[in-house]
């Protein structure tokens, strides 16, 4: 799974690939209206990325993300000083335990640059151009029970 993200003032927007072992891929573009910060947004789309995952019946799960310190964080290798992220963190690792297997790779915002491309997409809202991609509405999810 990689995950993107993007901070604008009209909201945030991200793009989630799933890929399954044969190599084919399930492309997700998500819009949502409220602003947060970068850090805030990673977890956000961490915890879509989490929820799809889950629902397309995934045992096991590499999490491609190009933000050390939410990588660092989710490691426990990095302490969380706000209180924001670490509310996140605790549902990130939450979501984590539905899986057989998880494992969260850093990897270059270079090599992130699918994922990138839909976090674009979905802010250019250009669903004519983007023929097999899923849109979803992006609520909070720390919001969410």
């Amino acid at each position: 799974m990689s995950t993107e993200h993007l901070c604008r003032q009209a909201g945030s927007r991200a793009g989630i690939i799933l890929r399954t072992l044969d190599g084919s891929e399930i492309k997700y573009s998500l819009v949502s209206e409220f602003r947060i910060t970068n850090n805030v947004t990673k977890y956000e789309a961490l915890l879509m990325g989490l929820r799809l995952a889950k629902e397309c019946s995934a045992k096991a799960l590499v999490v491609y993300n190009d933000l050390k310190s939410v990588v660092n964080q989710i490691q426990e290798t990095f302490e969380v000083s706000n209180p924001q992220l670490a509310n996140y963190l605790v549902k990130a690792q939450a979501q984590a335990q539905a899986f057989e297997k998880i494992e969260i790779v850093h990897i270059p915002r270079t090599e992130n640059w699918k994922a990138n491309q839909l976090a674009r997409v979905a802010t250019t809202r250009s669903q004519e151009s983007t023929q097999g991609v899923c849109w979803k509405s992006w609520p909070l999810s720390i919001l969410m029970t």
